[in-house]
């Protein structure tokens, strides 16, 4: 008989505090603020990286409000259609992202390729660069740090790196938007995921964490049992 194997605790995806998230709003409006369109579309959209560097004017309805994702763009610049049919899909968007998008259309520059977040030369912005010209920068002067080992000619040491790749902030734009009780099906189909169950697997601590058990049962005894 086989012994029965317990399933590994799934780690929880590392994001941001609502706090560190301020500090670093503050800091890219002060600093960076050509990059504080692109920030809020991260925390309150939820791009993946791929999906944020292919993103075109085309898909940013402004009248509805909506971000519509057609496209993704490979760590090569190369723009193609998502990997999946759930990856197409639209994104609300708020007040704030709607208001600093519109700002920086008309400063941004020019793409033949119509991208909302090119170049200089109108191109496909590179993963690495967006990281090490912008994300990382900010984290750093924000205070968004952790310490890190390093070993420099055979001596250990400490420096203080950036906290947070930019997948971090796709996991706080769910975990805000499960706080801010959105159904999980609507967050599965802004997020993209192919199932519930992806949507589950990755936040269901934070539905979870929404529940009050007792309350839940005495408003479920109320439906019937109470006039």
């Amino acid at each position: 008989m086989t012994p029965y194997k317990h399933k590994k605790k799934k780690k929880r995806p590392p994001m941001p505090s609502v706090e560190e998230v301020k500090a670093l709003i503050e800091t890219t409006a002060e600093k960076w603020a050509d990059y504080l369109a692109m920030l809020f579309v991260l925390i309150f959209c939820g791009l993946r990286g791929s999906e944020l560097r292919a993103l075109c004017w085309a898909d940013v309805d402004f009248k509805k409000g909506l971000i519509t994702i057609t496209k993704r763009a490979d760590r090569w610049g190369i723009v193609a259609q998502p990997k999946s049919d759930a990856g197409t899909r639209d994104i609300v968007m708020n007040a704030t992202t709607e208001k600093a998008l519109k700002e920086w259309k008309l400063r941004c520059p020019r793409s033949d390729l119509g991208l909302v977040f090119a170049t200089s030369r109108g191109t496909v912005q590179n993963h690495a660069n967006l990281m090490n010209r912008f994300l990382r920068l900010a984290q750093i002067e924000a205070g968004v740090t952790k310490q890190k080992v390093v070993n420099d000619k055979g001596k250990q040491g400490s420096k203080l790196v950036a906290k947070f790749g930019m997948h971090a902030l796709r996991h706080f734009c769910a975990a805000l938007w499960i706080e801010a009780d959105f159904s999980p099906k609507r967050i599965q189909a802004m997020m993209g995921h192919a199932s519930i169950i992806q949507t589950f697997d990755i936040y269901g601590y934070l539905f979870e964490a929404r529940m009050n058990v007792e309350e839940a049962k005495d408003r479920a005894e109320a439906i019937v049992m109470r006039g």
